[in-house]
């Protein structure tokens, strides 16, 4: 490979750097507008080099510990271990407030019950936008993108 500097562009960030990696917070609602409570999660970006990283210590971290789960769990799992930062008004039995903590939030999202939260969150984990600064939105609305 050529080590010749061709001196490109940068070009503008594709999102916020701090958003994506302290994490934006939604609201998650059903079809019938049922509220499952206020996510906070990261980006999930491979061209994130803290991304690429903290996967590969994830990889060699939990690779024993998540032998025998199932693909789902495993999902829910790295997202809960590497990218869910917490949740507000998420209810136990009781209707009392329940604390966020990564044992609860694993169990709540392989819940039955609750999978059509995760199947909000993860695609949503995923969406540049989502994550985009101010004038990348901006930009993009005067294109139409």
């Amino acid at each position: 490979m050529s080590k010749t500097n061709f001196n490109f562009a940068k070009p503008v960030a594709r999102y916020d750097m701090a958003r994506a990696n302290d994490g934006i917070t939604k609201a998650i609602y059903d079809e019938n507008k049922t509220y499952y409570g206020h996510w906070t999660f990261g980006l999930q970006d491979d061209a994130n080099p803290r991304v690429r990283v903290n996967k590969q210590k994830y990889n060699r971290v939990h690779a024993e510990r998540t032998e025998g789960m199932t693909e789902l769990e495993k999902l829910v799992d790295v997202f809960v271990e590497l990218y869910l930062k917490g949740w507000d008004g998420i209810l136990d039995g009781d209707g009392k407030k329940m604390p966020y903590s990564k044992e609860a939030a694993k169990a709540y999202l392989n819940h039955e019950d609750f999978y059509i939260v995760f199947e909000q969150l993860w695609p949503m984990s995923h969406n540049v936008k989502l994550f985009q600064n101010e004038s990348v939105k901006s930009k993009d609305e005067e294109t139409g993108n």
